[in-house]
């Protein structure tokens, strides 16, 4: 054993990496933008930003063979932010 190196041992969380093996979106304390990054690379749309996004975090789990309007839907539940889908374009709002 040197002197000044160090091995840190921590326990794996692979609940994410399960949840998209069995088809989930699977969110624990992130923001919007970075679900919304997730939601546009699965749903193929782009993601346009009105105003202040909101800091909150999210948790939770959703499943991909949801269409996109449900999936959205669900995120508005929070009353947090809120959608318009225009074509391939889905504008975000607080």
């Amino acid at each position: 054993m040197r002197t000044g190196n160090q091995i840190k041992v921590s326990e794996a969380d692979l609940s994410e990496d399960m949840a998209w093996k069995n088809g989930d979106f699977y969110f624990n304390n992130v923001g919007i933008a970075s679900i919304m990054r997730q939601i546009s690379r699965w749903y193929d749309v782009d993601i346009i930003y009105q105003g202040e996004l909101t800091d909150e975090k999210f948790y939770g789990t959703i499943s991909r063979s949801k269409n996109i309007k449900q999936v959205l839907n669900v995120l508005e539940k929070t009353k947090s932010v809120h959608f318009k889908v225009e074509g391939r374009r889905v504008l975000i709002m607080k």
